[in-house]
Order: structure tokens, then C-alpha cells, then sequence
């Protein structure tokens, strides 16, 4: 039998903060006419696995981009300025793909 009960939660700054610290956007660029566009497209944490450092995110978020792609990289309010626009050249990084412990780089 599942007995519902109510929770009290407070969700302030000692919480959002570093939730936002450790988290980043994913944007993907197009044009409309002459006009740059940028599509939320995921989001992601900054991790480090042993000598790895990057950023984890789901397999779905990173089949929207290319190899090569230039995608943009958005931080949250907790820092200043409050929105950090970025663009990384994914041409300069690599892909890790772990499955079940198995590792794979691209």
C-alpha cells in the first residue's frame, strides 16, 4: 500500500547554488535569414572521472551535434555575470561513451 505524505522543503541559495555551479546548457546554432539562432538542446554536469574532466550528459542530448560542431555553452544565475554564453568547437574535445562500465572515445 503506497501512504502518501506530505514534505516540507526549502530550496534557497544553499542548495540552487551549486547545483548551478556544477550545471551547463547545451545550445545548437542556426540561421533564420541573416539572424543566428540558438536552440536549447540539454543540459549537463562538470565531472572528473580519474584523470578525465568534461562534461557528462545524456546520449540523446550528444546526437544533436556533430564532431565538429560549434555549440554553444550556457552557466546558470549562481555566478556573475548571471547568464555565461560560451562557444566550444566540439572538433577540440573528445567523446567518451561509457556503457555499463565500458568505456569508448571518439
Amino acid at each position: 500500500m503506497n501512504v502518501q505524505q506530505e514534505v516540507t522543503i526549502k530550496i534557497d541559495d544553499s542548495f540552487t547554488g551549486p547545483v548551478c555551479d556544477y550545471s551547463i546548457g547545451f545550445l545548437k546554432f542556426r540561421y533564420e535569414g541573416k539572424i543566428e539562432v540558438a536552440d536549447p538542446k540539454g543540459t549537463g554536469t562538470f565531472v572528473k572521472l580519474g584523470k578525465l574532466y568534461g562534461i557528462l550528459t545524456a546520449g540523446h542530448v550528444l546526437k544533436e551535434f556533430s564532431e565538429q560542431e560549434t555549440v554553444g555553452l550556457v552557466r546558470f544565475p549562481s555566478v556573475t555575470p548571471a547568464l555565461q554564453n560560451r562557444r566550444l568547437n566540439l572538433g577540440h574535445t573528445k567523446r567518451v561513451i561509457d556503457w555499463n562500465g565500458i568505456q569508448r572515445r571518439r
